[in-house]
């Protein structure tokens, strides 16, 4: 070998080595970017399956608190039913005993019968003293309801001219203390209010009671004394009732919330799901009105309201609640229900409904599943001043416990069908640009969300995935027939609607190429490639 040849031989020899090294650094390039996208899916998978974890918890948790309340109101049911049955016993006993008078028979009878026919509570309360009466009780009967103030008589016989008495007297003592008063001579008792057009020697005040709370307060007056064992036949007789008003709470309860959760399934909307929930509380509950509120920042917007006709209210509605301004955002910051029935003598009030004479007001938070803090608050209210009782405490805490399930469904919903309608208008770009471009409208996501979602939009067959003339990756919505214009130089998509294109027939193409190679063809993709009109100035 020549000189020069040896010279030559070991210049190919280097360049070949630096070949070798220049092809080794770049594939320890290539892999270690592999590795690093690798890495990064890998990581973006993971967060989103951590993700869809904690969701699908905080839903479990949300369904599990749902079902907790419905077994709890299904025991108590339960509970209810053995102590009617308890006293149904009781009561079928005792006109078996010779030596009770026959009224007391006659008022364990009329108890049993009373059991199983009243539809409401009110209607319950109404007929109590007509049932009394028909037993031959001489005497004034009434029934007693807290309201305000004092106490207004729901129904009496014979009927009594005073509608309204404050919380002293004897119907008072028995309402406060919740245990049955009797006094054998109303002229020594001091606490004794006399009514104009009757006179009485002997009064026995009964409370009524509804899952345990003094609801009502059933009244008796003769003009003598109460034997022993006609106090103990209508001590009976109440507790019958008693046990008749929870049953129909109870009934009322699930019944209600049963409707708001077909009200909830119906809704498409959010605003919708609320209106209806409104509309439904408030009737249940005999209210005037009530509004639904958002926490937006430092202000309340309002997302459905009903029962408000007053424009002062209206404008209020409108405008929205700033900061601090309302008992909702009491709510809102201790996070605890408030019900009042002196609306007035609160702090924060809304300054137009003060001045509208407003008393009874109840706001709660709806809860957000595995949110901290809710951030929509349920108001209802009236002018009248009234009592909440405690059946109408837990119904609105159960309703918002659902009211939070069924709009946190349908936020997500919307969330969802939001974020797919601008993919479906920034298909054309890019992922990394579709990124930028949902980041810009405020949608706070991260690009491993991006191509998750572009992913599942893939697989179900909604987009399909293209390579632009530079290699990029590109997506398509389009479900309508179409072709790609695809600027060869800028890299460009743009649809071209077949319907706009009449001179193009792809039909009797895709039939030949399925007669000739035996495909069992679905659809096609065409490109038209060339400058785009920017790219040909």
């Amino acid at each position: 070998m020549s000189k020069l040849e040896a010279i030559l031989s070991q210049e190919v020899e280097a360049e070949i080595q630096a070949l070798l090294q220049e092809a080794e650094a770049k594939a320890e390039a290539v892999k270690r970017e592999a590795e690093e996208k690798a890495k990064a899916l890998l990581q973006a998978r993971e967060r989103a399956l951590e993700a869809q974890y904690r969701a699908a918890l905080r839903r479990a948790e949300s369904a599990g608190e749902l079902l907790v309340a419905t077994a709890r109101t299904q025991a108590r049911g339960e509970v209810l039913e053995e102590v009617r049955r308890r006293v149904r016993e009781a009561l079928e006993a005792l006109p078996q005993k010779p030596e009770w008078p026959e009224v007391v028979r006659k008022l364990a009878l009329e108890a049993l019968e009373a059991l199983p026919k009243a539809q409401n509570r009110e209607e319950l309360l109404k007929s109590l003293p007509e049932r009394l009466a028909r037993l031959g009780e001489r005497g004034h009967v009434g029934v007693w309801v807290p309201e305000g103030q004092g106490l207004r008589l729901l129904a009496a016989r014979p009927p009594l001219s005073v509608e309204t008495i404050p919380y002293g007297g004897v119907v008072g003592r028995a309402y406060r203390e919740g245990r049955p008063v009797y006094v054998p001579d109303v002229r020594r008792d001091p606490d004794y209010i006399a009514p104009p057009d009757h006179k009485a020697l002997a009064e026995l005040a009964l409370p009524l009671r509804e899952r345990g709370e003094v609801v009502a307060v059933l009244n008796l007056e003769r003009d003598r004394p109460f034997p022993e064992e006609l106090q103990e036949g209508l001590k009976r007789f109440a507790q019958a009732v008693s046990l008749q008003l929870s049953r129909l709470a109870d009934e009322e309860e699930r019944r209600l919330v049963a409707e708001l959760s077909l009200a909830l399934q119906s809704a498409s909307r959010l605003e919708e799901a609320a209106a209806k929930a409104l509309a439904l509380l408030v009737r249940a509950l005999g209210l005037e009105a009530g509004a639904f509120w958002e926490v937006r920042g430092a202000r309340m917007v309002n997302l459905a309201a009903h029962g408000v006709e007053e424009p002062a209210l209206r404008k209020v509605l409108e405008e929205g609640l700033p900061y601090g301004v309302g008992l909702a955002w009491r709510v809102y910051e201790t996070r605890s229900p408030l019900f009042t029935a002196r609306y007035a003598e609160e702090d924060r009030t809304v300054p137009a409904l003060k001045a509208l004479d407003w008393r009874t007001f109840a706001a709660l938070p709806v809860p957000t599943p595995g949110a901290p803090r809710a951030r929509r608050i349920f108001v209802v209210g009236q002018r009248a001043e009234r009592l909440w009782r405690r059946s109408e405490v837990d119904l609105l805490l159960l309703a918002c416990r659902t009211l939070g399930l069924g709009l946190e469904r349908l936020t997500e919903k919307a969330r969802h069908e939001a974020v797919n309608r601008i993919f479906l208008e920034l298909l054309e770009k890019p992922p990394e640009e579709l990124y930028q471009g949902l980041k810009k409208r405020g949608y706070d996501i991260g690009l491993s969300t991006v191509y998750l979602n572009l992913h599942v939009l893939r697989e179900h067959g909604l987009i399909y995935e293209f390579k632009d003339p530079k290699g990029a990756t590109r997506y398509d919505g389009y479900n309508e027939p179409h072709v790609h214009l695809v600027c060869t130089s800028c890299g460009k998509v743009e649809d071209l609607l077949l319907k706009n294109l009449p001179e193009l027939d792809v039909n009797p193409a895709m039939q030949a190429a399925a007669e000739r190679t035996g495909w069992a063809l679905e659809g096609f993709r065409l490109e038209f490639r060339g400058k785009c009109p920017n790219c040909q100035r």
